[in-house]
Formats: C-alpha cells, structure tokens, sequence
C-alpha cells in the first residue's frame, strides 16, 4: 500500500513516550496513531444523534519506527454495508509505510445504541474516500 492509495489524510508526533525498551515504537503507540486518523475521518461522516463504533480492528507491523518523527495516517473505505463500513489505513514515515490496519465500523443511533443504516449523504461522502 502506498501514499497514492489513500484520499484522506491526518498527521500525528510520534512521542518520546511511544517507545518501549528496545527503542522502537511501541505497537500500542501504533494503534493511537490509528485512532487519530478514524476519528478525524468519522469526525467529517457523523451527524447528529448517531456514532460510529469500532466493531473490529486488525493492524500488520511492516516495519519499525523511532523517535522522533511525524507520521501521516491515510484512511480509505474499501467497503460500505447497509450498517457498517470497513476502513484501510496506513501509517506512513518519510513516505514508507510503517504500518497497515483493517477496520469495521458500525453506525448507531446514540440514543438506543442499535446499529442503523448508513444513510446516503454518508455514502457518497464514503465513496470521495475509497481505496484507489
């Protein structure tokens, strides 16, 4: 997966903190990177009196990372369901990707926390997102 793939994109500081005892990144520190580029991206999809909630997640370490750093976060749909949607993710340093996630999300009403469906404003503003 490369920077050309992905249409949406989010920027993170890898912290001193991010690393553990062998001096790398720590994959949970990863995992934080990931979470800020699907909340921005759910951020601009959500409306009022519904969320989007994280019903799995996968992430494949390609390679280390150090600090210090800043990382791009690309995120792209590759999927859309009547209720949920599966996002690919990357998270790149100085151009090469470090590291990939697959996410299914499922969209629910906020006030009786069941799954709805994704409506079509939502869809297309998904499909400006996909995978190319």
């Amino acid at each position: 997966m490369d920077e050309d793939s992905y249409e949406h994109w989010s920027t993170d500081t890898v912290r001193w903190s991010d690393t553990d005892r062998i001096g790398h990144v720590n994959h949970l520190a990863i995992g934080a990177y990931f979470e800020t580029g699907r909340s921005r991206f759910i951020a601009e999809l959500e409306e009022p009196h519904q969320t989007f909630v994280t019903a799995s997640l996968t992430m494949e370490f390609i390679r280390e990372l150090h600090w210090p750093d800043l990382v791009r976060i690309g995120t792209a749909v590759i999927e859309v369901g009547n209720t949920s949607c599966k996002l690919i993710q990357g998270v790149f340093s100085n151009g090469s990707c470090v590291a990939l996630a697959t996410t299914v999300l499922v969209l629910i009403d906020s006030d009786t926390r069941q799954p709805v469906a994704i409506p079509d404003q939502q869809r297309s503003m998904m499909g400006l997102h996909a995978l190319k």
